[in-house]
């Protein structure tokens, strides 16, 4: 009895939690760390995001979707590559590496990141 009633808690939990099949990612990769900031050098509000390098789309946060100023990564290893549509399709996209940019206006990409890939060099 103990166990069916375990059972049944344990399918109701994961089936309130369970993610459709279109949207599930394989999970496991590597993980890149992406700072972005609101501000040029690291000012104003600041994200970290830990994102798998599997060249998977993520979109960023509303809070700080179209809003990035700056982007910085420690992971050497790793391509950043910051796109101006959440879904990483068309649109301007921007490559960064080690140690990152302290202005994206340099690069005409002020304001406008939305979506976010990591990969391997």
């Amino acid at each position: 009895m103990r166990f069916s009633t375990l059972t049944t808690i344990l399918a109701v939990v994961l089936g309130a939690s369970a993610t459709p099949a279109s949207d599930v990612v394989e999970r496991g990769g590597p993980i890149a760390t992406a700072t972005m900031c609101t501000d040029k050098n690291r000012g104003g509000a600041c994200l970290e995001d830990h994102i798998e390098a599997v060249n998977h789309c993520f979109q960023i946060s509303d809070g700080f979707a179209g809003k990035i100023s700056s982007v910085f990564t420690d992971d050497t290893g790793v391509i950043i590559t910051l796109f101006s549509n959440s879904d990483c399709n068309g649109g301007l996209q921007l490559d960064v590496v080690a140690p990152g940019i302290n202005n994206l206006e340099d690069f005409g990409f002020n304001d406008q990141a939305r979506g976010i890939k990591a990969n391997f060099r």
